[in-house]
């Protein structure tokens, strides 16, 4: 069984790779494999104004994260330079996360005042804002640091609830220029044009050992990452190839990828289509161990 993760990747977080693909690793028959598409690009003008703002703007009550590139990015660069004090702040700051890992992430740097929604996902994470907001006897201000290309439904909802917060990009997304001259592309790639009678041996890159008619399961970790995937590899190709199957991460995720099976369809119009043939359903927590355990059960 073949199961290649789409990702975004920044050089900075390649030990959180190293420990999720040991994490992932939940059967030693499988054979996991991230597909680096996007890069991760931090931008520390605007990390330094977040910094900034903490160390200056004393009505900031909570810390937001929506995911754990931005907590790894931005902890990576207050340690790097050495910014003692902006710790101790942090340390009478309420955190809030759009996950378990984004929680995981920001525990590791020795903060325990972290919540997270039950559900996964931005909406609910506004959801919970909203909540603590109404619920609170004293002013709240939210300082929010996400990614320049996030989803803008949590900022909507706050605004609505009118909700005090700032809002700081503290990276952004980019595809990654390298991602054809990577091992796991080329895996992928020839995965996807053997034939029944291939030897994969042969292509000097798959162990002598594997089973040419193994399953390959395609999971996407976001919208931004499905779009870039796409750009190298033909829905076309995948629709068609019976040994593949597609998993989404989450909701938001799924329309995208259902969004490129529909437009297919109408292009070769056929009709009355089954999406659940080849896409599965997103597993109940959004996380990618889930994805993992969802597939091998």
């Amino acid at each position: 069984m073949f199961i290649f993760i789409t990702k975004a990747y920044n050089p900075k977080i390649n030990k959180e790779f190293n420990n999720e693909i040991k994490e992932l690793q939940v059967n030693k028959n499988l054979k996991i494999y991230f597909l680096k598409v996007n890069k991760i690009i931090p931008l520390e003008k605007n990390i330094l104004k977040a910094v900034n703002l903490i160390q200056n703007n004393k009505d900031i009550t909570h810390i937001v994260f929506t995911s754990q590139n931005g907590s790894v990015l931005f902890f990576d660069f207050i340690y790097k330079n050495k910014l003692n004090n902006v710790i101790d702040i942090l340390g009478n700051k309420e955190f809030l996360a759009v996950g378990n890992k984004t929680a995981q992430s920001i525990k590791k740097n020795g903060f325990d005042n972290i919540i997270y929604p039950s559900k996964f996902l931005t909406s609910d994470l506004a959801d919970l804002i909203i909540n603590i907001n109404k619920n609170s006897s004293k002013k709240l201000y939210f300082l929010i640091l996400r990614s320049k290309i996030s989803n803008p439904e949590l900022i909507n909802k706050l605004k609505k609830a009118k909700v005090k917060f700032k809002e700081i990009h503290i990276y952004t997304l980019k595809p990654n220029n390298r991602f054809k001259k990577t091992k796991e592309y080329k895996i992928l790639k020839i995965l996807l044009k053997l034939k029944d009678n291939s030897n994969l041996y042969d292509y000097g890159i798959i162990e002598k050992n594997t089973n040419k008619k193994e399953k390959i399961y395609l999971i996407f970790t976001s919208p931004s990452n499905s779009k870039t995937f796409f750009r190298y590899f033909k829905i076309e190709k995948l629709i068609t190839n019976q040994k593949v199957k597609f998993l989404p991460i989450g909701p938001i995720t799924a329309k995208e990828i259902q969004n490129y099976f529909k437009k297919y369809y109408r292009n070769k119009n056929i009709e009355n289509i089954n999406l659940n043939q080849k896409i599965l359903k997103f597993p109940e927590n959004y996380t990618l161990k889930d994805c993992i355990l969802k597939i091998i059960r």
